[in-house]
């Protein structure tokens, strides 16, 4: 299939594949599964962002609830390589007012 392992469209490409229903890109995503799983919180994929690094997005997203730069650090120094953890971690900290 020519989509295979694509990850952006133009417009042309898109309107194209559409009408070739053998080749058809979903225009609705329901699960982060499969051919999706790179869109989940949970894919482990570092992620740096603000001078830290996270072992998935979901320890990244975590962490940015707070201010508290202790209770980000948590989620790098924990080595949050489990996304379940770091979700239930997430539940304790101190949240931001926003």
């Amino acid at each position: 299939m020519w989509l295979k392992g694509r990850t952006s469209f133009t417009k042309e490409e898109f309107i194209m594949n559409q009408t070739n229903t053998s080749k058809r890109i979903p225009t609705q995503i329901n699960e982060f599964r499969g051919d999706y799983a790179f869109l989940s919180n949970f894919y482990p994929a570092p992620v740096s962002y603000m001078g830290q690094t996270y072992a998935n997005n979901e320890a990244a997203f975590q962490a940015q609830k707070t201010l508290s730069a202790r209770e980000q650090r948590k989620f790098c120094i924990f080595r949050m390589h489990n996304p379940s953890d770091a979700k239930k971690l997430g539940r304790d900290l101190t949240l931001r007012p926003d």
